[in-house]
């Protein structure tokens, strides 16, 4: 019995041993795959100062490769709006093109006999003016002293209106403006025209400015007399 005791003592003793080896063992195991991680995969102080030492010199020049990329873009975006922006100038011809036409045809035909009647109008109340001759142009000779055509004018006017609102005005004129070209015999003809009894204008304010006018005058001999 004491012989089989020792036996199983020494058997227990041995395995212990052999448990406490084989741990030491694998501890040692780790600890060695540890450090040749860290030796195959830890870059050593040199190496990183060399990689930092490339990334910072190709740092500016990275930059400048980016700095230039945008530039072109924004170079081709511009191109790119001055492209649009003329297409829409080109656009908004086109459409006002478009409405002018629209404008045209929506214009009916009435419309059109009707702007061709009013300038028939025009051009049929100018003829007449024309034929009936031109009172304001006599007037305005008159204003500017110019007795002569003031006459032609006036007599005209007489001939072609001898029913006229203004033939007692133009009568009149005429009669002041011989007076001052120095011919007051041929302008009383005119005056006695107006002042003819069963004339339309003896009543008229016209004859009585002649009225007045024969006082002056004669005023002014009896004075002299």
């Amino acid at each position: 019995m004491k012989f089989y005791f020792l036996v199983l003592v020494m058997l227990s003793s041995s395995c212990a041993i052999q448990t406490r080896y084989n741990l030491k063992r694998k501890k040692q195991g780790q600890t060695t795959f540890q450090n040749n991680k860290n030796t195959t995969f830890a870059p050593s102080p040199s190496a990183t100062t060399q990689s930092s030492k490339t990334t910072t010199a190709n740092k500016p020049a990275y930059n400048n490769t980016l700095i230039a990329d945008m530039k072109n873009e924004i170079a081709q975006l511009a191109m790119k709006s001055e492209q649009l922006k003329e297409k829409i100038d080109s656009l908004e011809l086109v459409v006002l093109d478009l409405r002018k036409k629209k404008l045209k045809k929506s214009s009916s035909k009435s419309s059109a006999s009707n702007i061709s009647k009013v300038a028939k109008q025009i051009i049929t109340k100018k003829k007449k003016r024309q034929k009936l001759g031109n009172f304001a142009q006599a007037q305005k000779s008159f204003r500017k002293k110019q007795w002569e055509l003031a006459i032609e004018s006036y007599e005209k006017y007489r001939k072609l209106n001898p029913r006229g609102k203004n033939y007692a005005l133009a009568t009149y004129n005429i009669a002041l403006s011989l007076e001052k070209l120095g011919f007051k015999e041929e302008a009383k003809s005119f005056y006695n025209e107006i002042l003819d009894p069963s004339g339309r204008y003896a009543k008229s304010k016209i004859a009585k400015k002649v009225k007045a006018k024969q006082k002056k005058l004669s005023s002014k001999k009896a004075q002299k007399i």
